[in-house]
């Protein structure tokens, strides 16, 4: 009858010093994978908690194409707190949604949580639409209120 046992040697029986590093690396990765799931965890909830704590948002409202250099747009800005001085950033676009033109408006403030103000923006190409940006209560350094 012929021999069955097959040498130990040949499937890493005698080895536990290599099984025990690589049990070591193991380890090492699924903590290294805890950690990267716990910081993308605590990245995604300060995006959220910062994107429900907007405070103005604005919305498109009329838009006129006064001429191929010019159009009007009218944004409706909305603001938790009236009484602070707030700003949005409103786009001109042409026929392939590309961005022909920009301006910053100032929202002064005011009794009504919801204003709508007029602008005129300067295109460099015949513009079609417009857009809304974004808004903000905190004021850019380059639109000082002082003057």
């Amino acid at each position: 009858m012929p021999n069955t046992q097959r040498p130990a040697d040949r499937y890493n029986a005698r080895r536990p010093e290599a099984a025990a590093g690589r049990n070591i690396s193991g380890k090492i990765i699924a903590v290294v994978g805890v950690l990267l799931v716990i910081a993308i965890v605590i990245v995604g909830a300060n995006f959220l908690k910062n994107r429900e704590a907007q405070t103005v948002s604005g919305q498109m409202g009329a838009f006129e194409r006064i001429d191929d250099d010019t159009l009007r747009f009218e944004v409706d800005v909305s603001r938790d707190d009236p009484s602070q001085v707030a700003y949005c950033i409103v786009t001109a676009k042409d026929y392939s949604h590309a961005e022909v033109g920009r301006r910053e408006v100032l929202v002064e403030p005011s009794e009504h949580s919801t204003v709508r103000i007029s602008t005129l923006i300067p295109t460099r190409e015949p513009a079609v639409s417009g857009g809304v940006y974004g808004c903000s209560s905190v004021i850019p350094s380059h639109m000082n209120l002082k003057n």
